[in-house]
Order: C-alpha cells, then structure tokens, then sequence
C-alpha cells in the first residue's frame, strides 16, 4: 500500500491548525493534479469561486471508470483512491480548487498543465503539473537539455504573474516533474513586488535549470525559498543545473520507477530521508551530461527530431497507445528506420552510439572504483583485525606448534 494513504489514515482528522501544512501534503497534492480534471473545472482567474474538493471528488467519481478506459497512465485507480480519501478526511475537504488550465499544442510542441489551489488558512498553492502522457508532452521534456526555454515555461510565467495580478494572498510555488522546472523558472521572472509574496517554492524530483540561470543574481535570491527532494535513485530530478542540495526520500521501487512519488517513503507526518543518492543515480547523471554537453543544440534537436517523427509515422499520440500492441509498434518503427532516407537517421545512429558508449564507459570506470574500494577496505579491515588480536602472533605460534618447534611437545 502507498505510503501516502498511510498518512491519511492517520492525519486525515487533523486540520491545518492541530497539524501546520507540511511536505507531504503538498506531496499529496501534486499528485491529484495529475487527474483529468478538465471537465470539471473552469480555466478562469476566479479564485474567490473556487470549486470545493468535495464537489470535485464526487464528480470525478461519477465518471472515474470512463476517465481510467480513456486515459489509465493518468487516471490510475491510486489517484482516484486518494482524491477520495482526501475529499472525506477533515484536513482537505475545504480546499479550493481554480484556474485550472491544461494545454496541448501540436503545432508549438507544447503541453502545459497548472492548477491554482486555495487553502485553509487563504494561503494560495499554484501547482504545475509534470509531464502528461502525449508524446508532444515527452518531446517537449527533452528539449529542456539543449533549448533555452520550451513553450510551456513562458505559459507557467504568465499563468503565475496573472494569479498574482488578481490576487493579494501569498503563494507557494510546487510542481513535481517538468511541472517542478516550470515552477521554478516562472518563479524566477517574478518582479521584487510579486517576489516578497512568494512563500516558498516545493520541487518534487523535477529538472533544474540552464546552467546560466542558477549563476544569475535572480536565481540566488530566490534560492533560500527553495526546498527540492529527490529519490535515492533519481535521474529526472538529477537533469540540468541545480544549485540547491536536495533532501534524499525513500522509495519504495527502484531505479527510475521512483520517480512515482506515490511510493515514496514517510515517517510520521514527514518525507522518510537517507544522506545520498545512489551509485547509479550519480552514473546516469554523469552519463546524460556528458553526452548532452559534447553536442551541439543542433544535433540535438535533429535527434529528438527523428526519434519522435518515428513514434508519429506508425501513428502513436500518447504512451497509453503502446502497451495495447508494443511488439508491432517495435517492428514497425524499426522497418521505418531501416528504411529512411532522412539525413536526420545518421545523427540519431551515431548519437545513440556515442551514448551508449559513454554509459558502458562510465560504468566500467564505476565497476573499477568499486573494486578498488573493495581491495582497500579488506586490507585495511584485515590490518585492524591482526593489530587489534595479535593474530599474527597466534598464527607464527600455531605454524611452529605443527613443525615441532614450541618448547611445550
């Protein structure tokens, strides 16, 4: 069971007030808005007519099975559970939800995703939600490693400068995913005014920035705002720049699959904490930056460029299309690449090489590091042991007792 509905069940009755808003339950909801929630809520900068979680809960319910046919990846049952639990538990029910706007465009490669939430104590949550399941949302990810900006990111700026234009409360930020980055770069756009109502800024395993930004004097005010968390093996959270050190969470799964905040760990009414990363979060991160900083923005666009015109030539518009016929999706995508003439495939071959080779180079340099480090701590540990005991002595004794030397026979 998730540990999210662990923390429900026991925190659930304990309003804001017994209980102060904490991590987890800006955990809790950034996960909701993940939900289809389109047809429900009203894309309007009317916060004062909030619809009531209640309300919401019991009209997504209605329609919850139609909504996990059309759409499972993001509908999942999980979602469904907690939005449910949260819409009956003491500590949630009143909260607000406006302004919610989800955009998908095929033709600026752009999906963006954001929801305004009123709380309790009329403190105002603006979440920006990660990626969604269309494949324009996931082409659009990729190009946070070689573009500036994306499209999303100028719509997350307006869409918070507008909520503070029509609002006097002040703000937390918070988005897990793409929906973190966003966050973050519509935060730094903020004038000194609006900067002085932002209250903090909750990212949740998501991209960091240009390299340029977090140098910037912008980034550095804006930085003591910032809490950031990532899993112990995180490679999504671990992209780009970051200039904040990360609280380290738990995870239930493993390798990429924590990703999933719905498995992360929790203690009591916090996020459960280990000091580090893992070796294969380090390696992946290292990998990825290698290959991404050996190429020009050019190249890389030609490559993610191929790669999804692939995806869109055997018709595939969102990855809940492809667990229906995987092994013919794989063999049609392969017989178009053997057969394409694009001068865009000799760029995507050999960049896929370079990164496989980079991968495999660095985890052999990683396999070495490993065994070197064996070495020494059985040397030095076999060193301790023989100093603390004597043992060395005791075995010269046992050695000269079998050849007959002791005086004692």
């Amino acid at each position: 069971m998730p540990y999210l509905f662990n923390y429900l069940k026991k925190y659930g009755n304990q309003s804001f007030d017994i209980e102060p808003i904490n991590e987890v339950d800006y955990l809790l909801l950034n996960e909701l808005i993940y939900l289809p929630l389109d047809d429900y809520l009203t894309d309007t900068y009317d916060i004062q007519h909030a619809y009531n979680l209640v309300e919401l809960a019991e009209s997504y319910d209605l329609n919850a099975r139609l909504h996990q046919i059309e759409n499972a990846m993001m509908a999942t049952n999980n979602r469904h559970r907690l939005l449910m639990m949260m819409a009956e538990s003491s500590r949630f029910h009143n909260i607000g939800f406006a302004n919610f706007q989800n955009k998908l465009n095929v033709d600026t490669e752009k999906q963006f995703c954001a929801c305004t939430l009123l709380l309790p104590n009329q403190q105002l949550m603006i979440v920006y939600r990660g990626t969604d399941d269309t494949l324009i949302g996931w082409k659009e990810d990729f190009k946070l490693a070689y573009q500036e900006t994306i499209p999303a990111q100028l719509d997350a700026v307006t869409y918070l400068n507008k909520i503070l234009e029509k609002t006097t409360e002040s703000i937390i930020v918070t988005g897990h995913s793409k929906g973190g980055n966003l966050a973050l770069y519509a935060a730094l756009s903020l004038s000194q005014d609006n900067l002085e109502r932002l209250e903090q800024i909750f990212l949740y395993d998501s991209p960091g920035l240009t390299q340029a930004s977090v140098q910037s004097a912008d980034y550095q005010a804006l930085k003591p705002l910032i809490k950031r968390y990532i899993p112990e093996d995180s490679v999504v959270g671990q992209m780009m720049y970051h200039d904040v050190e990360p609280i380290i969470v738990k995870s239930n799964l493993i390798g990429v699959f924590q990703h999933d905040i719905m498995n992360w760990k929790i203690q009591d009414n916090h996020l459960a904490t280990t000091d580090q990363t893992t070796d294969i979060s380090q390696l992946v991160d290292t990998t990825l930056k290698q290959w991404t900083e050996q190429h020009t923005t050019a190249e890389l666009s030609q490559f993610f460029d191929y790669c999804f015109d692939l995806f869109a030539q055997v018709g595939i518009q969102t990855l809940n299309e492809i667990p229906k016929d995987v092994l013919s999706y794989i063999k049609q995508i392969k017989t178009l690449n053997n057969d394409s003439t694009s001068d865009y495939k000799t760029i995507f071959e050999t960049l896929s090489n370079e990164l496989i080779q980079i991968g495999r180079d660095n985890y052999h340099l990683y396999q070495k590091h490993r065994w070197e480090q064996l070495q020494e701590n059985i040397e030095t540990a076999w060193e301790n042991f023989s100093t603390a005991s004597g043992l060395a002595t005791h075995l010269e004794t046992f050695d000269q007792w079998l050849k007959g030397d002791t005086k004692d026979k």
